[in-house]
């Protein structure tokens, strides 16, 4: 082989050389950015398991009170509407929020 062809072939290697390098360091890239975003969504996602398991305990003890007063009180048809309202006006509420998030 002259050193023409020498000199060529060293070319062409640098020149992929330099293509591969160009080429990995944007797969690191992307592989930080992944990893930030995984972490991001982590900690989001912490936070809204947080929120759910308050949210179950608040849920939780408010059924426990709603099942005392039904069986502590005399007039239960009146407690018994009483319940059914709240229930609506939550539904509303619901509702509203939702609608107006969207």
């Amino acid at each position: 082989m002259n050193d023409k062809a020498r000199d060529l072939l060293d070319y062409e290697n640098r020149e992929r050389v330099e293509n591969l390098s160009q080429k990995v360091s944007l797969l690191k890239n992307y592989a930080v950015d992944i990893e930030n975003e995984t972490r991001h969504h982590n900690r989001l996602l912490d936070d809204v398991d947080d929120d759910v398991g308050s949210n179950y305990v608040f849920l939780k003890n408010t059924s426990n009170r709603l099942n005392r007063l039904m069986r502590t009180n005399k007039n239960s048809r009146l407690t018994c509407y009483l319940a059914i309202g709240i229930c609506f006006i939550l539904f509303l509420i619901y509702f509203l929020l939702s609608s107006r998030m969207q």
